[in-house]
């Protein structure tokens, strides 16, 4: 039979006396014991090979210290109020006054038999050996020459030159702590074994996973020891608590360097509940211009405040709630600015697929190699079951490309396997547009969502100033209330024609500007009149106005800034068309502020 190995760690030689004479009683145990107290004990357990004890038995604060330290279990053998109370009768011998001096584990024992034994004595609990040094100092200055107390206290007291009466672990303790650890190391032993059997099946199954017990602590882990491992261990780590109180099974989940699939399942492990976490993880979608990804945690943020604001459009958010519920295509049409991004991100949170993946993909944007991707690679978004698909502005898309997507479509019953959700933007080339619309409509049935341009809606501009006045003065450490009357006719007048994008952002520079409580007229005036010379006329191409009665360095201003409004607000993409750096971009901008 195999012997139990102790680890006996005491903080006095008269503990591990009687602790060895105990464990030299009994035939199935084997232990090695240490005379160390709380300082010391750390830097003993680092030199020895814990790994090979079954368990640790020491007392009070070094038990707890290597509670938090070790790996295996830590028996305190504790102090009772019988050793309390023999110390206490020892220190009578003295016949003269004494404190009782510890941690609460000792004083409360004392407090006790003080009520019970009608004593006296002043205690003191201390919670570090600093505060036991400054009052055993207190104390020698008042006359006190004997203390009972605990090793460290008592430790100070003898190189102070005060008596101490040690309250030490009785015979009793320690044999009920040997016992009890005897007890525990027989159950560990076999739990041992058994996560040994199950770590040897985890790490040569193909499928892997790692196992969190209720508290979150990993019990098993069969994933390779590598940089994108660490990553995803993180990532489980930080999301343990919502996974196991998740009614979902299956998650998904970008991270930088990987894409996990996760199958969740619960289920009992020597009796105690556990979450097994099944990993699939596929290479990482790479960095592209034209296609994102994200996951549930990581979505845009969604203000739908253009919407849910209105009266006159009240019964958008209605139609876009029915719409997230059904299966259908979306095809979302509308004028640059006007929500459409938001719109299909509101479908895709609010219907069957918002704990899958979300791939944006605009057409604009994707390059040809980027296409070959799509259609052809195993790990291409087309190829995925029950994601939601978003094609960003198809009008974008040349007649023939478009037709090969719509055929593609059919031809893999992609609307079928995923939520499909395209957007187009109006006032460029009407025919063409109706031809798109025409053919996503009769090869896959899709919903067709028309949103209102904001001079379509012009009442709406107050609630939505507020709204964003709201929002803006947290950020920007404004406490504005609002326009002035003429400033707020100015802005319900202008024509809008970057909807909701322009008036965001012609709200948060007249925010800047302003240094009382209401935005002025005059600001508001200058704003909008700088924004004339970037328009887009109904159902024409977009316009830009240059002065060229102006300077060299304003013409160039100008420039830039129309470039930045068409890139929308990007920096990088904006100084790599006009083929300058972004330190001259900002310089250019800078200098023609107001």
């Amino acid at each position: 039979m195999q012997k139990i190995k102790i680890l006996g760690i005491s903080p006095y030689k008269g503990m591990d006396e009687i602790l060895q004479e105990l464990a030299g009683e009994q035939d199935n145990v084997d232990m090695d014991g240490y005379v160390a107290d709380r300082e010391c004990a750390l830097e003993l357990v680092d030199r020895l090979p814990t790994e090979n004890y079954d368990v640790i038995i020491s007392r009070g604060g070094t038990a707890t210290l290597l509670k938090k330290h070790v790996d295996i279990p830590v028996i305190d053998s504790g102090i009772s109020s019988l050793d309390v109370l023999r110390a206490i009768k020892l220190a009578q011998n003295f016949s003269e006054d004494f404190w009782i001096i510890g941690y609460e584990n000792i004083t409360t024992h004392a407090k006790l038999l003080g009520e019970l034994m009608e004593y006296s004595i002043p205690i003191f609990t201390i919670e570090n050996a600093a505060q036991a040094e400054a009052k055993l100092t207190e104390l020698k200055e008042e006359g006190i020459r004997i203390v009972v107390c605990d090793v460290i206290a008592s430790q100070i007291a003898s190189r102070i030159g005060l008596n101490s009466v040690l309250i030490s672990s009785g015979y009793e303790s320690i044999q009920g702590a040997l016992k009890q650890a005897v007890d525990l190391a027989g159950v560990y032993a076999s739990y041992r074994k058994d996560a040994g059997q199950l770590s040897a099946a985890f790490m040569n199954s193909p499928l892997k996973c790692v196992v969190f017990d209720s508290s979150g602590t990993i019990v098993q882990n069969s994933l390779r020891q590598d940089d994108a491992s660490h990553e995803i261990i993180r990532y489980l780590e930080h999301s343990f608590r919502a996974m196991w109180e998740s009614e979902e099974t299956d998650v998904e989940k970008k991270l930088e360097t990987a894409v996990l699939n996760l199958h969740l399942h619960k289920q009992y492990l020597k009796g105690r509940p556990c979450l097994f976490v099944y990993v699939s993880v596929l290479p990482s979608f790479r960095k592209s211009n034209g296609i994102e990804i994200y996951s549930r945690e990581d979505m845009p943020e969604k203000d739908m405040g253009y919407y849910s604001s209105s009266h006159s459009v009240g019964n958008i958010m209605e139609i876009l709630d029915k719409y997230s519920q059904s299966g259908s295509p979306v095809v979302i049409i509308g004028e640059e600015g006007t929500g459409k991004d938001r719109a299909a991100l509101y479908i895709h949170t609010r219907g069957n697929e918002q704990n899958r993946l979300y791939y944006l993909m605009d057409c604009g944007r994707i390059t040809e190699k980027e296409w070959s991707f799509l259609y052809h690679h195993s790990e291409s978004p087309l190829m995925k079951v029950k994601h939601t698909l978003y094609f960003k502005q198809i009008n974008a898309l040349s007649q023939e490309d478009f037709s090969t997507l719509i055929q593609f479509i059919k031809d893999t019953c992609l609307w079928k396997r995923n939520r499909l959700i395209f957007s187009l933007v109006s006032c460029t080339e009407t025919s063409r547009q109706e031809s798109k619309i025409t053919a996503v409509f009769n090869s896959i049935s899709s919903l067709l969502l028309k949103l209102p341009a904001l001079r379509e809606r012009a009442d709406d501009i107050p609630r939505l100033a507020t709204l964003y006045i709201n929002q803006l003065n947290t950020s920007l450490k404004r406490q504005i209330v609002g326009f002035e009357p003429k400033a707020l006719t100015a802005m319900h007048n202008f024509r809008w024609y970057g909807n909701l994008s322009q008036f965001k952002r012609v709200i948060r520079e007249l925010m800047l500007l302003t240094t009382s409580s209401y935005i002025s007229y005059e600001n508001t005036r200058r704003i909008l009149h700088q924004e004339t010379f970037f328009h887009t006329d109904e159902g024409t191409e977009s316009v830009y106005h240059l002065n060229i009665g102006n300077t060299l360095d304003d013409i160039t201003c100008d420039i830039a800034r129309m470039v930045l409004k068409q890139e929308n607000g990007s920096h990088t993409r904006t100084a790599r068309r006009l083929g300058i750096s972004r330190t001259t971009l900002w310089r250019i901008l800078k200098s023609h502020e107001q």
